[in-house]
């Protein structure tokens, strides 16, 4: 078998994973996907989903970055606290606060260890914002000390930063997501049908799932993820109801590399042109034929990976680092 054939043949083996973290709110188990590194760890990289908010629409980006790094980085990616599939009984409610906490404290507890890898982030939509928050914690609190890995780089993709009054369907969403046990209740009653009835409804609303797109969407045909995945709406809608936090992103300055699609109704043009005037020494780039929902396309998630994986080579070649066509194919 071909190297590179080989790599995309482990790729595909991720590992599902319930984990009980020490810190950080509500102890309960989360939901982590996990694709290990194929011998000693050059890199580690956490992925932070959008609401939703489940792991597994993420499958084809994680299997891309470590195709792409040669198979030599553990892949993390964490559900939102209480939306994973597995989490059907009724128990607490996260804010958007409650899972910024979440995530650093899974960086903290899992990642920025002694010994382990560079690390890096990659935040989709809210995702972005936590991840932003979650890595300025961690740094807030100390943690980022000699002895342990640093996070190397921020990657917002299709970030989700502050609320558009201008955009009408932000406003319905708004409207409909202020009373979550509503949508949990009939969440629960689609979840209640016969599974054919359940695959007709979602590809009904959405034809153009690919197969881990529509399992992860039918994992939410329950209470208690899809009333959780409302109630973080409801807080998005709340704490980013206010312009952007540019001062957080100059903060990190080269360190973050947001990454948007055309015509993008949570990060519109507009804003990204504000954004390149606030806050120059980031990294900004506009990715034509992406779209918000990428995750939902196996090809778009490879396209995205394939851009990450671009911005890493840069800053390795920057630093004066020299990897293998294996670590970091041109």
């Amino acid at each position: 078998m071909h190297a590179r054939e080989k790599i995309a043949s482990l790729a595909s083996g991720v590992q599902t994973l319930l984990i009980d973290l020490k810190t950080g709110p509500l102890h309960q188990p989360t939901e982590l996907l996990k694709i290990p590194s194929e011998g000693r760890a050059q890199w580690q990289a956490l992925i932070i989903p959008g609401n939703p908010g489940v792991a597994s629409f993420y499958k084809p980006l994680m299997q891309g970055l470590w195709r792409n790094l040669g198979g030599l980085v553990d892949v993390f990616c964490i559900s939102q606290l209480g939306h994973n599939p597995q989490c059907q009984k009724q128990s607490g409610r996260c804010s958007l606060k409650d899972q910024i906490k979440h995530k650093a404290a899974f960086m903290r507890e899992h990642m920025l260890l002694p010994g382990r890898p560079p690390a890096f982030v990659l935040g989709h939509s809210i995702g972005a914002y936590m991840a932003l928050h979650a890595v300025q914690q961690v740094k807030q609190t100390g943690e980022q000390r000699h002895d342990v890995p640093e996070i190397i780089q921020i990657f917002a993709l299709c970030p989700f930063l502050a609320v558009d009054v201008t955009n009408s369907r932000q406003r319905f969403l708004r409207l409909v997501t202020r009373q979550p046990a509503v949508l949990g209740s009939a969440a629960a009653l689609m979840g209640s049908l016969p599974a054919a009835v359940r695959r007709w409804i979602v590809t009904a609303y959405a034809s153009d799932l690919e197969p881990h797109a529509l399992e992860a969407s039918l994992g939410l045909l329950h209470w208690q993820p899809a009333v959780n995945a409302a109630h973080l709406a409801k807080h998005e809608f709340a704490d980013l109801d206010s312009p952007a936090e540019w001062w957080l992103l100059k903060s990190f300055g080269a360190r973050v590399t947001v990454l948007c699609a055309p015509g993008d109704m949570w990060f519109s043009d507009a804003a990204f042109a504000d954004m390149e005037q606030e806050v120059p020494a980031i990294q900004a780039l506009m990715l034509e034929g992406q779209r918000h929902a990428f995750c939902t396309s196996t090809a778009l998630s490879h396209a995205m990976a394939d851009a990450c994986t671009k911005i890493l080579q840069d800053l390795a070649t920057a630093k004066g680092s020299q990897p293998t066509a294996q670590q970091l194919p041109a």
